[in-house]
């Protein structure tokens, strides 16, 4: 192979290393940021449902017992539209998240232009690109399976909410209702008399005592975008508030601790292959 073209080809792999380190620490910066806001995103859906879980057996005093509608209904279903919205604000972030991985994949990709000739040359100073990309793609695993864990863990926390299902099946029916009413004149059992405004919230109330009774969905059932990890179908038992808290502690933890990570090995691979760099 002639001087010229290997000169061609270092000036051409400089290029792709300068793009994908430049690539990799924007998507670091961005994903970070989408992390930390994370912290309070899984803490507020954490809230929403410890909130929600005391609910039912919350003994009223006067003259809040006297209240109607219940107020106890009027709050679970003021809480059971936080907890969709929270869920599907976390599904954003976390897809979000995802395509920062993906972000990060595709730099190290990029170095796959790799010459027989030129596995033990280097591209700058000191690396060859095969180290190069090597060291690039620990720093991609990291990420990948931090990401797995954080997919699960904001799916597993979002399918314990039971209350936004049971509004949206109170909804449902009271729909029919109407269309009933309105197909029998206003004699249907919907009424005339407008929308029961507690039917709602004695739906969520209703899910959030069977699933401290009984069983509750098993978390982590689907994948929030991103996926990652987490088993589908069946129970985790008795949902109670003691039971629901000890769950969501740990969700938030795991994603507040991102236990695949370790940035400070990746700023020192970032920093190694920076200063290689230096003078080119």
């Amino acid at each position: 192979m002639s001087a010229l073209a290997q000169r061609q080809w270092r000036q051409r792999a400089q290029t792709a290393v300068r793009v994908a380190i430049t690539a990799t620490k924007e998507a670091r910066t961005t994903y970070q940021g989408l992390s930390d806001g994370g912290d309070g995103a899984m803490s507020d859906l954490s809230n929403a449902l410890l909130q929600l879980s005391h609910l039912p057996g919350l003994a009223l005093p006067q003259p809040l017992a006297a209240m109607c509608p219940d107020v106890r209904a009027a709050a679970a279903a003021k809480l059971a539209r936080q907890q969709a919205a929270l869920a599907e604000a976390l599904a954003d972030r976390v897809c979000q998240m995802a395509a920062c991985v993906e972000g990060l994949a595709r730099a190290v990709e990029a170095l796959d232009q790799e010459e027989p000739w030129m596995r033990s040359s280097p591209v700058f100073h000191t690396f060859p690109l095969p180290k190069l990309r090597q060291l690039l793609a620990g720093v991609v695993e990291q990420y990948r399976l931090e990401q797995d864990s954080k997919a699960a863990a904001a799916a597993a926390i979002a399918a314990l909410a039971v209350g936004p299902a049971a509004a949206a099946a109170a909804d449902a029916a009271e729909a029919a209702d109407f269309a009933a009413d309105g197909q029998l004149g206003g004699a249907g059992t919907g009424g005339a008399g407008g929308p029961r405004a507690d039917a709602r919230g004695v739906a969520v109330l209703a899910a959030v005592s069977a699933a401290g009774e009984a069983g509750g969905v098993r978390p982590g059932g689907g994948g929030l975008g991103g996926g990652g990890g987490a088993g589908g179908g069946g129970t985790v038992g008795k949902l109670d508030a003691t039971r629901l808290s000890e769950l969501c502690t740990t969700y938030v933890s795991v994603w507040m601790l991102s236990p695949y990570l370790e940035e400070q090995e990746a700023e020192e691979v970032l920093g190694a292959i920076t200063e290689d760099m230096v003078g080119f």
